[in-house]
């Protein structure tokens, strides 16, 4: 029999971080006003789909989002490693401030670089390599059935790259906005994108974000 598990891919409300343009990475920020009625937004949009788990960051403002869509869908399971980008020193700084700081880092990233880091933080080398295993394991697990991943820009893009076998430094590719919704069917022979950071919901709802931000968060 043909094996296939459907991901759904949220990314987490706006934060207070992300309206000013500021690196978020582990840094625990929870929703603002925004962002929590973007994150019901997306609830709505998701509640006659069934899901068969809800999976998330352990980070306030993944956790406060997947307990939205969670309200219809039984408990969230917290799994740390869909955590965002750890941003190290560059942490609540504006890029700017990172270029001012940090010039060599910040060059490095702006190469795009998968060995490029912030002083104490991750790159995206580190990142897939806490990925790979989380995304392996939802696979084996639920066969045949549909999974929402609550998360964050960095890992979610790193995904989509590791299950539609781009490279990761391709990640910048795959725009994923704030309580956007993505899929990827995920077959024996790899994955299929259906849908990438669809907002119909939030539009329909008032709940879209104009000049949202597009560091990591």
């Amino acid at each position: 029999m043909l094996t296939m598990v459907r991901l759904l891919f949220i990314r987490h409300g706006q934060t207070l971080w992300n309206k000013e343009l500021r690196y978020n990475g582990d840094t625990d920020t929870e929703l603002t006003a925004l962002g929590r009625r973007q994150a019901t937004a997306v609830a709505g949009r998701l509640q006659n789909r069934r899901l068969d788990a809800v999976i998330s960051s352990d980070l306030r403002r993944a956790t406060q989002t997947a307990a939205a869509i969670a309200a219809r869908h039984g408990q969230v399971r917290l799994d740390e490693r869909w955590r965002e980008v750890r941003f190290g020193e560059a942490e609540g700084l504006r890029w700017r401030d990172v270029v001012e700081r940090f010039p060599e880092a910040a060059r490095a990233w702006a190469d795009n670089r998968a060995d490029a880091a912030m002083p104490g933080g991750e790159s995206l080398l580190d990142v897939a390599e806490r990925i790979k295993p989380a995304l392996a394991e939802l696979v084996a697990e639920f066969d045949h059935k549909t999974v929402a991943v609550v998360s964050h820009g960095g890992p979610l893009r790193v995904a989509l790259c590791l299950l539609l076998a781009a490279d990761i430094r391709q990640h910048w590719r795959y725009n994923v906005m704030p309580c956007t919704l993505s899929e990827v069917a995920v077959y024996p022979s790899g994955g299929v994108l259906n849908l990438l950071n669809d907002a119909c919901h939030l539009r329909a709802r008032g709940s879209a974000e104009e000049d949202e931000a597009e560091v990591a968060s």
